[in-house]
């Protein structure tokens, strides 16, 4: 080890509690030992999260608030009229999750890839997860509707924000623990805060800390756009918690939850695979984006075509010299095949598919490479194009133009 890494490891991260260092990790599981009496141990990310913004003198006070507040939690023995008074439904990351815990709690049930439900008390100075004892005391089907019942009614505040000054998001946040829990129910929320519910395709949504949620309603072709911008959202949010719950992004559709983002926890990377029913709706919807492509058959109608077929050939220009455009490239050429399947839906012209073409090439380009070869706009426009290394990853919107494209044409190309 050189004189430069002694000095920066004990500043690195802590692999398991990434937002404290290596050293104050350690310090924090030396306070937090004599606690975890008969073998139990407990988690400490939230404690981390809130020791991490306090002076390390204030820990221990910390450490012993937070404890005495898990034993005062644990002490059970409510009335049924309590439980249900008291009880919401709750969303937990997995990872908090204890062979013990699991074992007590055999109701609770994994509703989505790091996600579990289960059952909550409110009570007046603490939180307190319920086990099976509990459930059968209250009833399962009443527990359940109280439980619903309960969630729906904690207040929220309701923001809407532009993400990169384009797609809308809407933010929803509170005080209470419960607040990314609404998740479960997200047209209900999505009503309860914008008086409409969420349309037949659902919304993407984010659920990074128990006091946050954000979700984007699928209604049109800025969704793809979002993906990525709402796991960057939601990622952050996860690491600055405190409360985190998940760094994923999750389809709502019909009830359910599913996971958007696959993780690689050897290598610690994210990255982003819609499944193929979503990729089925988003293939059909259209909007006018940073790219520019077409929001519908008026807007199309108004596009200069010789405006952007000299947009398409500057970019094929700019690509024979720079291949780091593809992007640009790839985009100009998809919103040229528009504009002119607007003058020509038949597609009856050898000019509408010429755009299309090149679409094809550049897009599977992005994604797997390609060797040198001959783009042509009509018999005059003929670019030859230098061999191209493929630049993963692209984004979702790029892959799903790319790989639609390619279907489409290969299907109703003419003889």
């Amino acid at each position: 080890m050189n004189r430069v890494d002694a000095v920066e490891t004990p500043n690195a991260p802590d692999p398991e509690l990434p937002m404290l260092t290596a050293v104050q990790a350690a310090h924090l599981r030396a306070l937090a030992a004599p606690y975890a009496k008969d073998g139990h141990s407990f988690p400490l990310r939230n404690l981390a999260h809130m020791c991490r913004h306090a002076p390390q003198d204030r820990w221990p006070e910390l450490v012993a608030a937070h404890f005495a507040g898990l034993q005062q939690a644990s002490r059970g023995g409510e009335s049924a009229e309590d439980l249900l008074r008291g009880t919401h439904a709750r969303l937990l990351p997995v990872e908090s999750f204890s062979k013990e815990m699991a074992d007590s709690m055999r109701y609770a049930r994994v509703v989505a890839d790091g996600l579990v439900f289960a059952y909550a008390l409110d009570g007046p100075t603490s939180v307190r997860i319920l086990n099976d004892a509990d459930v059968a005391r209250a009833g399962l089907p009443e527990l359940g509707e109280a439980a619903y019942e309960n969630l729906m009614r904690i207040p929220v505040e309701h923001e809407e924000v532009a993400l990169e000054g384009r797609e809308l998001l809407h933010s929803v946040y509170g005080d209470s623990p419960f607040v990314a829990s609404k998740a479960l129910f997200l047209s209900e929320l999505a009503r309860q805060v914008t008086g409409q519910p969420l349309p037949e395709a659902g919304a993407l949504v984010v659920v990074p800390t128990r006091h946050l949620l954000a979700y984007h309603p699928i209604v049109d072709g800025s969704v793809a756009d979002v993906l990525n911008d709402l796991a960057t959202y939601g990622l952050g949010a996860h690491e600055d918690g405190p409360g985190s719950l998940s760094p994923r992004v999750y389809w709502w559709h019909q009830g359910g939850l599913t996971s958007l983002t696959v993780i690689d926890h050897d290598t610690r990377t994210f990255s982003l695979r819609p499944p193929p029913e979503l990729l089925g709706l988003m293939k059909g919807l259209t909007k006018l984006d940073r790219a520019g492509r077409l929001a519908s058959r008026a807007a199309m109608q108004a596009q200069d075509v010789a405006e952007l077929t000299q947009t398409t050939a500057g970019a094929l220009t700019g690509l024979a010299q720079d291949p780091a455009q593809l992007h640009d490239a790839f985009a100009a050429a998809v919103a040229l095949g528009h504009a002119r399947c607007a003058a020509d839906p038949d597609a009856a012209h050898v000019d509408t598919w010429d755009p299309w073409a090149i679409a094809v090439q550049l897009g599977s380009a992005l994604f797997t490479g390609a060797q040198s070869q001959e783009c042509c706009l009509g018999e005059d426009l003929v670019w030859q194009l230098p061999a191209i290394a493929a630049a993963p990853p692209a984004d979702a919107r790029a892959w799903l133009d790319a790989f639609y494209i390619g279907a489409t044409r290969l299907h109703h190309a003419p003889a």
